[in-house]
């Protein structure tokens, strides 16, 4: 199942919102899928649709070896708040404790930057959210995420680290070895993005709607009013 549906969206003119309408039409039904694909993406498309599947298989195979699982909307563990965003997210590759996704979150984000007083009182906010039982969701980024990600794990809460590369490619660099904590507390590491994908500035927008959607909340710890940090701000 998981195969069909990253196949569907290599094909043409098709999307994450085409995609879900005919998953959710079919009742998330992979025999109904496979019986009505041909006519949902076409002849020329239906010719290829095959080599997709392959395509997809392969893909999933090399996270595999990478330690890496995936999740689809096909999941009953899939959460709708993913796939009920204007722009649906329809999978995740992901290491470590899928089950957070589920879970109630606040996502802590916010500048790369941030001044002495915004960490202080990043740091106590968040303390107090992990208290109250919630995730932290952030981007893993330098800055109010880092500092979002860290005080989770010294509170002994969860966090949720949401990449913008394959899992394979930790960004920063630098944050490599909070990426290694996150998983070794109990935390969860999750990306659109299959082994090998390299970083562009259009996968940032994609991951902060992730991040947003993932979470019951989103606390700013510093950012400006034109930065990225307010992508996923007003998302929610």
């Amino acid at each position: 199942m998981n195969e069909f549906v990253l196949a569907l969206l290599k094909c043409s003119k098709i999307g994450n919102t085409k995609t879900y309408e005919f998953i959710k039409q079919n009742k998330f039904d992979i025999n109904s899928m496979e019986k009505n694909v041909k006519e949902f993406i076409g002849e020329s498309e239906f010719q290829k649709f095959e080599d997709y599947k392959q395509e997809a298989a392969n893909e999933i195979e090399k996270n595999k070896v990478a330690g890496i699982s995936i999740i689809t909307i096909m999941d009953d563990r899939f959460p709708a708040k993913l796939f009920t965003i204007s722009d649906p997210v329809l999978y995740l590759y992901y290491k470590g404790n899928i089950d957070l996704i589920n879970n109630k979150s606040v996502a802590v984000i916010g500048t790369r930057h941030p001044k002495e007083e915004s960490i202080m009182y990043t740091n106590e906010v968040t303390s107090l959210i992990v208290k109250k039982g919630y995730s932290i969701v952030g981007g893993l980024a330098l800055g109010i995420d880092t500092i979002g990600h860290q005080s989770a794990i010294n509170n002994v809460g969860n966090t949720i680290a949401v990449m913008p590369t394959g899992l394979d490619n930790i960004q920063p660099i630098s944050n490599k070895k909070l990426a290694d904590e996150i998983l070794k507390h109990n935390g969860c590491l999750v990306s659109e993005y299959s082994v090998g994908t390299n970083l562009n500035t259009f996968n940032y927008a994609k991951r902060d709607r992730i991040q947003a959607a993932l979470s019951n909340a989103i606390f700013v710890g510093e950012a400006s009013e034109k930065s990225g940090t307010m992508i996923a701000v007003n998302i929610s």
